[in-house]
């Protein structure tokens, strides 16, 4: 049996109300495209960027640059583009197996050619190949050909990490912009993110995956893998396939939620593990039925100071909540002296955060149907 984390189709069979809030897979069964194949056809909607600034760590609150996102109920070829103005779907020259991400920089998108139908490394976690598509000019080249189990690009849009499945172990790897390949860190789960500034990745061990080491989260430094242990949070596997551990803007603070298993916790951690605690929720919000810490996703506004959460909490005048419908978005200011979500203000609901549109005043938001949406926000009090 395939592992029950994010690559295997068991688990986009069994649990769509859970992965209603991830950019969710493309799937496709598809035959595989060929190596550096041409393909014919042009893309509908989009071109590609004019190699805009490399992102940095600084917050800003312009319009993010266009970006490409897979809905759950999307074919292989189809993906939807995020700019300013209504989002619209476009058709791919190629069929998809899977969705990695898309490089503004570079006009390319990382992804598998064919759908992940079979397990490798000690959890039997779904793997494919990996592969890049250039949208302009319709090549794919292929990468690896087959038991990469995840991939993501870098701010650079030309180097990326991606985990890998061995016989004993599942490896988080770096590949630069030159080729130079590197093993950052091993027996990590399916769990990690990038720091906006590239130099560093947060990652979890978790037990459920037959694996030796010890469970927490973690960060690594890409450019020396050196290893920082930050808390001893053990995800289990549990909740969504778009858990992650989310970044502060300048890359200098971690926020992870625990919310779909036995414990409940969410944990902001400073990346050089100077300072680690749990976050509660101000006992003055206790009795309104959106707060709490059963949040599934979460964004920094750009002032490092304020997140915006999705609650699952159910609202008892209408049943919203919870598995399979919409959630609260609520807006908090970080007490960090007394750890804890302060001034929580609802601004919302939505069934899933995508990303922000422009930052601190509007995100891209799962609506009716699956499909994109922006909804305007503000900061908390």
């Amino acid at each position: 049996m395939l592992s029950k984390r994010a690559r295997s189709v068991l688990t986009w069979l069994f649990v769509p109300a859970m992965v209603a809030c991830a950019p969710a897979i493309a799937q496709s069964t598809a035959a595989p495209v060929g190596v550096e194949t041409a393909v014919a056809g042009t893309l509908t909607a989009l071109a590609p960027s004019q190699a805009p600034t490399v992102p940095t760590a600084s917050p800003t609150v312009t319009p993010q640059p266009p970006t490409l996102w897979s809905c759950y109920t999307c074919s292989g070829e189809t993906l939807w583009q995020l700019a300013p103005g209504l989002p619209h779907a476009m058709k791919l020259p190629v069929s998809m197996g899977q969705y990695y991400g898309y490089a503004t920089q570079t006009g390319r998108i990382l992804m598998a050619q064919v759908f992940a139908d079979h397990g490798a490394g000690p959890g039997n976690a779904a793997v494919s190949d990996l592969s890049i598509l250039d949208l302009q000019s319709g090549q794919v080249r292929q990468i690896l050909s087959d038991n990469v189990v995840e991939a993501a690009w870098g701010p650079d849009g030309e180097s990326f990490a991606y985990v890998l499945a061995r016989p004993s172990t599942y490896e988080l790897r770096w590949r630069s912009a030159e080729g130079q390949d590197s093993l950052l860190a091993k027996d990590v789960s399916f769990t990690w993110s990038l720091a906006p500034s590239g130099e560093a990745i947060a990652f979890t061990r978790e037990s459920g995956y037959n694996l030796s080491a010890a469970p927490g989260l973690f960060v690594v430094t890409v450019p020396n893998a050196e290893e920082i242990h930050l808390s001893d949070a053990d995800k289990g596997g549990a909740g969504s396939i778009s858990d992650r551990p989310v970044w502060s803007p300048d890359s200098q603070e971690v926020i992870f939620s625990l919310w779909g298993g036995a414990e409940t916790r969410l944990i902001l951690a400073r990346a050089d593990g100077s300072q680690v605690f749990d976050l509660g929720v101000d006992p003055s919000a206790a009795d309104v039925w959106w707060s709490g810490l059963q949040i599934p996703d979460l964004l920094w506004y750009p002032d490092g100071d304020q997140v915006l959460v999705s609650s699952s909490a159910t609202n008892p005048d209408n049943g919203a909540g919870g598995m399979g419908g919409t959630t609260a978005l609520v807006a908090y200011r970080l007490d960090r002296a007394n750890h804890r979500l302060a001034e929580g203000r609802l601004v919302g609901d939505s069934m899933g955060l995508i990303d922000w549109d422009v930052p601190g005043k509007s995100i891209w938001s799962i609506g009716p149907g699956g499909l994109p949406d922006s909804v305007t926000v503000s900061a908390a009090p």
